[in-house]
């Protein structure tokens, strides 16, 4: 497992489920305007400083999260077997060529 998820993303860098994550979490609630700050993920765990700012009051909090492991769907997961898809197609590419150049000859 090469990532980490966040909601129903995978994620490969950790900076950027870091910066998706605050992003993701900052908008207006009934019960004020919340934001994140200082976004960190160390290991498995997210954490991130969390401000609600009401009409009476401002609030702020560290708030940690347990991500779990994932394996990334992108072009470095898929590669190899890409590869080999191409691999195969140049050596079928090929084949025919050699075939149609050595038994596609007229018999007088």
């Amino acid at each position: 497992m090469d990532g980490l998820a966040f909601g129903a993303v995978c994620y490969r860098d950790p900076a950027e489920l870091a910066a998706d994550a605050c992003a993701s979490i900052s908008g207006v609630t009934s019960a004020g305007v919340v934001s994140c700050s200082a976004p960190s993920v160390t290991g498995s765990t997210l954490s991130y400083t969390l401000k609600t700012e009401g009409t009476s009051a401002t609030s702020t909090r560290v708030v940690t999260v347990d991500l779990q492991p994932c394996d990334p769907q992108d072009f470095e997961y898929w590669q190899p077997i890409l590869a080999a898809f191409f691999v195969a197609l140049v050596t079928i590419l090929c084949a025919r060529m050699v075939y149609t150049k050595v038994f596609n000859r007229e018999t007088a």
